[in-house]
């Protein structure tokens, strides 16, 4: 997993962890200066954007605060990152002293990094007082767009410890790794199959017909939490947005419309892509449907397909009228041929993924529903897991 990584130099003065030294105007015995350096940055939803990056991380500093605890978690200190000092490596980047924090910080301090809050929290964030008010405080998924400046924190959600083996001469040095707290979903293409399936060995029966055409009328992810806490946790009072319920309860076609009436409540992406000669759809330029979500359990994707063309079994030319659904509840990682039940924080996970005009997201007319989630169909989805990190899967349909 890509993660940023913060050293901590604490100089330590005669007077601090040696002898005392009458006259000196030092910090007081037990205390140190303390810098903070990062390395590893490289500087510069619901979304139609261009793809991830393994790596592509960014610091905001006015949106970030080093908190410093006293031993028992009290915050005595809160300061903004000043990337251009505290960035010492990586690309772009020479090496530098980092930046070094006003006031001097007993061994056995607390460190804790919240980096890229959201505009609507900060203030809030700033003003707590302890470490475990930080990490518990949540914010809600606010923008789908954007993946280069992901709200961070200490990537094992603990603070860092100021230690005396930490101490070589009169430095110490604290390496803290902050990674995203969220999740990234990335659907990259979505490709109808060329040939009917016959269902053998269990599998899906398209019953003789091949789709010749199709066009993406919508994306909608549901069943995801919308809001992470500062340690990548679901906060104990959200409630899951479950899409699946909704569709359950929908009774009659207008409640069904109903469901899907905006992305704020189910993160909708809706765009018009007509497939190509290879019955490939995707977004223009290469670029991917893009969602930010909470690092928990695997949110589903319903796609809805429209204009469906296809040649039926006796090879004649037929139109399906009204949309279908491909409903995909799970997804299989490339890399390990197993099913993921989780996503991880500071992960891209790519459905779908696109290589010399071909997509593993695959589809045929059997896969196709009236009603989404309907239990006759399901579908696995392969993802790559990209280190922001990325992921490729396959999808599993429903």
């Amino acid at each position: 997993m890509k993660k940023l990584q913060i050293f901590a130099l604490v100089a330590i003065m005669a007077i601090g962890l040696g002898s005392c030294t009458t006259g000196s105007d030092g910090p007081e015995k037990g205390t140190a200066r303390l810098t903070i350096q990062l390395s590893g940055v490289k500087a510069a939803t619901r979304a139609i954007e261009t793809g991830a990056v393994t790596g592509q991380l960014a610091i905001t500093g006015a949106q970030s605060l080093i908190f410093v605890a006293d031993a028992g978690g009290t915050i005595i200190h809160r300061e903004n990152i000043d990337p251009a000092e505290a960035i010492v490596a990586g690309p772009g980047y020479t090496d530098g002293e980092g930046q070094e924090l006003e006031g001097e910080f007993a061994l056995g301090s607390l460190v804790y990094i919240v980096a890229n809050i959201p505009d609507n929290d900060y203030d809030e964030v700033e003003a707590l007082t302890t470490i475990d008010a930080v990490k518990a405080a949540f914010s809600a998924i606010s923008t789908q767009e954007g993946y280069t400046t992901p709200a961070m924190a200490n990537e094992d959600g603990e603070e860092a410890t100021v230690i005396a083996a930490n101490v070589v001469g009169e430095a110490a040095t604290i390496r803290i790794s902050i990674s995203p707290l969220i999740a990234r979903l990335e659907l990259a293409g979505i490709q109808a199959l060329d040939e009917a399936r016959d269902g053998s060995g269990g599998g899906t029966n398209d019953f003789g017909n091949v789709i010749t055409g199709f066009d993406v009328t919508g994306v909608y992810i549901g069943d995801y939490f919308p809001n992470f806490d500062y340690t990548a946790a679901v906060p104990d009072s959200d409630v899951l947005v479950s899409l699946s319920d909704a569709v359950d309860a929908a009774s009659d076609a207008a409640a069904l419309a109903g469901v899907f009436t905006g992305w704020e409540s189910y993160m909708k992406n809706e765009t018009s892509v007509s497939a190509d000669a290879q019955l490939l759809a995707q977004p223009d330029g290469g670029e991917v449907w893009a969602y930010n979500l909470v690092a928990s359990g695997t949110p589903h994707i319903v796609i809805r397909i429209d204009n469906i063309t296809y040649d039926n079994s006796a090879g004649v030319a037929s139109t399906l009228t009204g949309p279908r659904y491909l409903t995909v509840t799970g997804y299989t990682n490339v890399a390990t041929a197993a099913e993921d039940d989780a996503f991880e924080r500071g992960q891209v996970h790519r459905v779908g993924k696109v290589t010399a005009g071909d997509s593993n997201f695959k589809f045929g007319y059997g896969d196709l529903s009236s009603v989404p989630y309907e239990d006759a169909y399901k579908l696995t989805v392969q993802v790559e897991v990209v280190d922001w990190s990325i992921t490729d899967y396959t999808p599993i349909l429903e």
